[in-house]
């Protein structure tokens, strides 16, 4: 985000990416046309596609003004696409209960590096208002039988994605 807010000016930081009106703007045309483009494959408008689960915000987004800039975000997506999901941007903290109530944003995504069978560290969240999808976690919980059973087990628990399967 730092070196798209950089675009505009050098000068600029990761936090005036969520900040600056000018910025803001520019994401937002940039997304505009995302979400207007025709796949050269298919002929069809992304926002059209119903290939596409959802958009998601970002990846791991974090900084002030972050609240601010993800509700103002999942709005101008959902002015352009009503038909798709939008998606919390993935981090290890849990969103603010603004973002949980925001009728905007329809599924929160978490990133853990959690420890099953530990209570004080959970890999679940469960919101009543929202579908759950743990998003990045350790790569040896895809080898965990008891990670999946927890998965299915837990009612909130919309899915996992897995991210990669080469890992660092």
């Amino acid at each position: 985000v730092t070196e798209f807010a950089q675009l505009r000016n050098p000068a600029y930081t990761r936090t005036d990416f969520f900040t600056n009106p000018a910025v803001i703007q520019d994401f937002r045309n940039f997304v505009g046309f995302v979400l207007n483009r025709t796949n050269s494959y298919t002929g069809v408008r992304y926002r059209d596609d119903r290939a596409i689960l959802a958009w998601q915000l970002g990846n791991e987004l974090d900084s002030g003004g972050i609240n601010t800039w993800m509700s103002a975000t999942a709005a101008y997506i959902k002015s352009i696409d009503p038909n798709h999901l939008v998606m919390h941007p993935g981090i290890n903290v849990d969103p603010a209960t603004s973002i949980v109530n925001d009728p905007n944003i329809d599924i929160i995504d978490m990133h853990y590096t959690c420890t099953l069978g530990d209570p004080a560290s959970s890999c679940f969240r469960e919101y009543t208002n929202k579908p759950f999808v743990l998003g990045e976690y350790r790569p040896e919980l895809l080898s965990n039988d008891s990670y999946l059973q927890e998965a299915v087990n837990r009612p909130g628990v919309a899915g996992t994605l897995v991210w990669a399967f080469l890992f660092h």
